[in-house]
């Protein structure tokens, strides 16, 4: 995925290299922009869909590899890292993905709506916000799906287990009821209460006991 990412920059950044070489005064950008939303950020997507792992594992290994700690903060102690952490380079082409729409929005309003580069900037503004959403979509179900695990892992099914885990199931809801049990025994029937923690998703409802 690394060399992916490199190769998308490079070849975006020889393209708009080749038009500044073609006229000093760029007159147009936005036919690059809508070809490489399009065709080739694909990498971008699968990055920034993961970045909430990225994150974490560094937090887990900075709270339990002293030894990553001490050669990390070597590492951003040089003066190319000028003084930023390792979390602020990590979210980078999230936000600079997220920048995009703003850019090509600002080109369409400073551009004339009668003229050719208005229709290029118009598709561009499009592309790019198709791709945001794609990035947004993605690490939102990467988030559901990590959260799905977690629950799975504290739940323990005394009969069958349940396949809690699916790429289309999301947590809405989530606590603690008092519910109402009905004992039933040979000359008597009475109602108990019993305190139960739910689990509310989006086809299905759990119901659940603390240890």
């Amino acid at each position: 995925m690394e060399f992916n990412i490199l190769r998308t920059f490079a070849v975006e950044q020889e393209e708009l290299e080749a038009r500044y070489q073609q006229n000093a005064l760029i007159p147009d950008i936005s036919d690059i922009v809508e070809k490489h939303a399009t065709c080739t950020f694909d990498p971008y997507v699968t990055y920034c869909s993961n970045e909430i792992y990225q994150q974490r594992t560094l937090e887990k290994l900075l709270n339990t590899n002293p030894n990553f700690k001490e050669v990390l903060t070597k590492i951003e102690a040089h003066p190319e890292c000028r003084n930023l952490p390792m979390i602020s380079f990590l979210i980078l082409p999230m936000q600079r993905v997220t920048r995009l729409p703003l850019l090509m929005d600002t080109i369409c309003q400073k551009t004339p709506k009668e003229s050719p580069e208005y229709e290029h900037a118009k598709k561009a503004l499009q592309a790019v916000s198709k791709l945001v959403r794609q990035c947004n979509e993605g690490a939102r179900r990467m988030e559901r799906t990590e959260m799905m695990y977690t629950i799975n892992s504290q739940l323990e099914f005394k009969i069958k287990p349940f396949p809690l885990v699916s790429s289309s199931r999301f947590l809405s809801k989530r606590g603690e009821l008092m519910g109402f049990v009905e004992d039933t025994g040979i000359f008597s029937k009475r109602m108990s209460r019993q305190q139960v923690y739910f689990f509310l998703f989006n086809d299905v409802l759990i119901v659940t006991k603390k240890k």
